[in-house]
């Protein structure tokens, strides 16, 4: 409890669990100036507010009536939060104005409620993500099968229009071009899963050799070209990387920039082009995927690299695929 005088702005009465909170002894405490226990941004205001309780007898949280949340300064200068409730008090034979304060320090219940809030917070996240996973997991097996029932359903219509005959022969090169998109579609897709597999175990390793980097970047530039023609694609490669060796794994790097290709063709407005970009220092080659498409929305960012997530197109919808390629891309890469 501390009672001060508004006029002199100075304490009059403390009692020795107010002079403990801030740091004093019973003696410093008594004549010190009120505003020595108020933070420096909030002086101001405490000198604005006192000055008018001086004058009027009246003042915005005094009149409230209700405790408040503020922070006080310590002797030493050390902040602590504190609970204020403020009283009036005025003495009828001098008209001095006084200022009852009951003060709490509510520091630590302020921590441990920003503790349990931050706890609890965590393990609804932790429960709502266990709870997609494991949802996951249940709809696996009919996700993937409905994935390659989608290139295998095409496979088949396309061969039933090759076996009836009813087409010319000027169309026959065309549907067989579409078979072998299909199938290759279906080969990535297994890929996928297979990879997946394979990673799970403890022995997954990358083998890195000597590789020539323009093989990586051809490599890119030919399954780009592949990818759609409503995706201009273009490339900006430095002399410099064209000749320079790279320690890598081949194969496991070209799944990789296969893997930021299409997704970049998937998740892009028709009309957006992909580049493949590669410069180099003296000691590595950075290879670089961008597109132009709208970004990818922050709710998704934490999702992108989890097994089986799938993001979605620039209108908002699921693409097609198992949720694997950027899993196994950050693995293979962190390998």
């Amino acid at each position: 409890v501390i009672i001060g005088d508004a006029r002199a702005d100075r304490i009059v009465l403390a009692n020795p669990a107010a002079a403990r909170l801030f740091g004093y002894t019973d003696a410093e405490l008594a004549e010190l100036p009120i505003a020595r226990l108020v933070s420096d941004e909030l002086r101001p205001r405490h000198l604005a507010g006192i000055a008018a309780f001086t004058e009027t007898g009246h003042g915005r949280l005094i009149d409230a009536g209700q405790p408040f949340e503020t922070v006080a300064q310590r002797k030493d200068g050390s902040r602590l939060l504190i609970e204020l409730s403020l009283t009036a008090l005025q003495d009828a034979a001098s008209e001095r104005r006084f200022v009852a304060a009951i003060v709490r320090d509510v520091t630590e219940r302020r921590r441990l409620e920003q503790e349990r809030a931050t706890v609890l917070a965590a393990a609804q996240e932790y429960a709502r993500r266990l709870e997609e996973l494991t949802t996951l997991k249940a709809s696996f097996t009919g996700m993937v099968a409905h994935e390659l029932m989608t290139p295998i359903s095409a496979i088949r219509g396309l061969t039933d229009l090759l076996l009836a005959d009813q087409i010319g022969a000027a169309q026959r090169p065309a549907l067989i071009e579409a078979i072998r998109a299909e199938a290759d579609l279906l080969r990535r897709l297994v890929a996928d899963v297979q990879a997946a597999a394979t990673m799970e175990g403890d022995d997954f390793a990358v083998q890195l050799r000597p590789v020539a980097a323009i093989s990586l970047l051809a490599d890119a530039a030919g399954f780009a070209r592949t990818l759609s023609p409503n995706h201009p694609f273009r490339e900006e490669i430095e002399d410099e990387a064209t000749t320079a060796t790279v320690l890598a794994d081949p194969e496991r790097i070209k799944q990789v920039l296969r893997n930021l290709l299409g997704n970049a063709a998937k998740h892009t407005p028709a009309g957006t082009p992909v580049a493949l970009r590669a410069s180099c220092d003296e000691e590595q080659v950075w290879i670089e995927v961008e597109d132009e498409g709208p970004g990818i929305p922050l709710p998704e960012l934490e999702r992108i690299f989890e097994k089986f997530g799938r993001g979605r197109d620039a209108e908002g919808r699921r693409v097609p695929g198992v949720g694997l390629g950027l899993y196994l891309s950050r693995r293979i890469v962190r390998a």
